[in-house]
C-alpha cells in the first residue's frame, strides 16, 4: 500500500513539474518550487527504494540529511522572493548555506560509504555495540536533527515576519486580496510544522499509540496530503505583486511631504476615486493610482498611512460599498450584479467588506432599508 501512495505522490509531482515546464517562465521562484518538488519527491520515494533491496535502502536514507536541510531554506526564499522582500544574491545566499550544506553532505556521504553490516545495525536492528562509524553517525545524526530542529524553528518564526509585511503591502498597494496573500502557502508551513511535532511524538513513542493514530504511518499518510498540496498551489501562483516596486513604495518617510501637499494629494484622490468612480476599475492598485496622479507612488503611501489613516485596500473598498450601499436601496438588481458593478471580482470579497463595513450581509441590509423606507412613509 505504501508503494502505491507513494508512486501516486511522484506523479503529482511530475505532473507539478510538467505544469511549470508548459509555462516557460523559468523566473528565480519558479525555480526554487521546481527544487522543492523534486527535494519533497525524494523524501516520499522511500518505499520504492525500501522495496528494491538494502543497497537502495542504505543510499535513501543516506539522501534524507541534505534533503531535509534543503527544505526550509527552500520556501522560505520561495516566499521572500514572491514578495519581493529580498533579492536573491547568489554570493549571499552560498556564502550563508555553504557550510551547513557541506555538513550535511559529508553526513549524507559517511551514512552511503558505511559497510552494509555496519549500517543496518545502525538503523534495524537493537544489536547495542556498534562500530565506531556507526557511533559517529549516529551523533551526527542526532546533532543534525537537533540543529535542523533548530534552524527550522527560525526559518518559521522568520516567514512570520515576512508574512506581516506582506500582509501590509497588500493593504497598501491593491484593492483586492484574493489569490495575493500567498494563504495556501502559510498553511503548508503550518501544516509541515504540525507534521514535524507528530513526527516528534513517533520518535518517542514509537507506535505504542498507534490506536489512537499515532504512528510512522501516520507521518507517511500526513507527508503525502503536504506535498499534494504544495504541487496543487505553487506551480500556478503569480507574483503577488508584480509590476510594484516595494522598496520605491517604502521610502515614503524620506519624501519630506508636508501637510499642505497632502492635503492636496488626498483632495485629488477623492476626486477620482469618489467623484469619477476610479473605484470601478476591478484591478486598480496604488502604482496604477499614482500614475494617474502624476506622483510617485510611495507620495500616495504617505498620503493614504500618514494624512488620512486608512490603507489603500480600505478606501477603495468602502468607496464600493458606499455604491453598493446606495445601488441595493435605489435598484431591484441581485447581490451579485450590484458586487461586479461596484468594482468586485468574486462574491465572497464582496460580503466580507460589505459585513466589515456595516456589520450586516447586503441582503440584510437592503430588508433593514425597505422597514426604515415604510416606516418612514408611515
Amino acid at each position: 500500500m505504501f508503494l502505491g501512495i507513494s508512486g501516486l505522490a511522484i506523479g503529482m509531482c511530475i505532473s507539478s513539474l510538467s505544469m511549470l515546464i508548459q509555462q516557460k517562465r523559468f523566473s528565480v521562484a519558479e525555480k526554487l518550487v521546481t527544487v522543492t518538488i523534486l527535494v519533497l519527491a525524494g523524501i516520499i520515494s522511500g518505499p520504492l527504494w525500501f522495496n528494491a533491496g538494502a543497497n537502495y535502502t542504505q543510499f535513501y536514507i543516506a539522501c534524507l540529511p541534505l534533503l531535509f536541510y534543503l527544505l526550509p531554506p527552500l520556501v522560505f526564499h520561495y516566499f521572500a522572493i514572491q514578495t519581493q522582500q529580498i533579492t536573491l544574491n547568489i554570493k549571499r545566499l552560498y556564502k550563508r548555506h555553504s557550510f551547513p550544506l557541506f555538513c550535511s553532505t559529508v553526513l549524507s556521504l559517511s551514512l552511503w560509504l558505511m559497510p552494509l553490516n555496519e549500517f543496518q545495525p545502525l538503523f534495524f536492528t537493537d544489536e547495542p555495540t556498534l562500530t565506531t562509524w556507526a557511533n559517529i553517525n549516529a551523533a551526527s545524526l542526532a546533532i543534525f536533527i537537533i540543529v535542523w530542529s533548530l534552524s527550522s524553528a527560525g526559518c518559521v518564526f522568520r516567514l512570520l515576519q515576512l508574512r506581516k509585511a506582506h500582509l501590509n503591502n497588500i493593504k497598501n498597494l491593491l484593492s483586492k486580496q484574493q489569490g495575493k496573500n500567498l494563504r495556501w502557502l502559510f498553511l503548508f508551513i503550518n501544516f509541515t510544522a504540525l507534521l514535524w511535532l507528530y513526527a516528534i511524538i513517533v520518535l518517542i513513542f514509537e507506535n505504542r499509540y498507534a490506536a489512537f493514530g499515532i504512528s510512522e504511518s501516520g507521518i507517511f499518510y500526513l507527508f503525502v496530503m503536504s506535498i499534494w498540496f504544495f504541487t496543487l498551489n505553487a506551480p500556478n501562483q503569480a507574483p503577488p505583486l508584480q509590476d510594484i516596486d516595494i522598496k520605491e513604495v517604502s521610502s515614503y518617510e524620506k519624501s519630506g511631504l508636508d501637510n499642505k501637499r497632502l492635503q492636496r494629494i488626498a483632495a485629488q484622490i477623492e476626486q477620482l476615486i469618489f467623484i469619477e468612480k476610479g473605484y470601478l476599475e476591478p484591478e486598480i492598485n496604488a502604482s496604477k493610482l499614482a500614475e494617474t496622479l502624476g506622483i510617485p507612488t510611495h507620495y500616495l503611501s504617505q498620503t493614504f498611512t500618514q494624512y488620512m489613516q486608512t490603507t489603500f485596500y480600505d478606501y477603495i473598498n468602502n468607496a464600493r460599498i458606499e455604491a453598493a450601499k446606495l445601488a441595493l436601496i435605489t435598484t431591484s438588481d441581485t447581490v451579485l450584479k450590484i458586487a461586479y458593478n461596484v468594482g468586485f471580482s468574486t462574491r465572497s470579497s464582496f460580503y466580507n467588506a460589505f459585513k466589515t463595513n456595516t456589520g450586516m450581509t447586503p441582503t440584510a441590509y437592503r430588508k433593514n432599508a425597505k422597514k426604515v423606507k415604510t416606516t418612514g412613509n408611515d
